[in-house]
This record gives C-alpha cells, structure tokens and sequence, in this order.
C-alpha cells in the first residue's frame, strides 16, 4: 500500500502532469468562455476562475520547469569545471 501511494505522490507532484491539467483547464474554459460569449450570456461564471487557476498552474509548471532547467545547466558546468582541473 505504501508503495501505491508513494507512485502516486510522484505522479501527482509532477511538473508534466500540472502542466498538462494547466492546458486542459485553460482550453476548456476557453471553449465554455467563447460557447457562453457566442450565447450572448453575460456576466461571471466558474469559466473564468477556471481559466485563471488554469493560467498559474500553468506560469507555476514553466517556473518549475526553468528552475529545473537552470539547476541542471550548474550541475552540468561544475561537472565541466571539475573535470577540467584534473
């Protein structure tokens, strides 16, 4: 069991996987935006909280992701550093 939740821990804390949610959030409240807008119905409704946490899950996933990037580029340049001086 503790196997189990630990795969679905990783799963869930994935930077791929919030990214993905991300997207389809947005493109479906994008899609409820314009099919409401079409419709002529006014106002706010769920469309837009959805489209907004979809919009910083998805600016949170990229951050994540150039901080994983950058910290890869050092680790990388240490290497490089280290393996030059011997």
């Amino acid at each position: 069991m503790e196997k189990v939740l630990n795969i679905t821990e990783t799963i869930l804390n994935s930077p791929y996987v919030n990214m993905f949610l991300a997207v389809l959030f947005l493109y479906t409240s994008i899609t409820g935006l314009i099919d409401n807008y079409q419709s002529n119905v006014k106002g706010l409704s769920i469309h837009h909280g959805i489209a907004l946490y979809g919009l910083v899950m998805f600016l949170k996933s990229i951050i994540t992701a150039l901080q994983a990037i950058s910290g890869i580029k050092k680790v990388k340049d240490e290497l490089k550093g280290s393996s030059v001086g011997k």
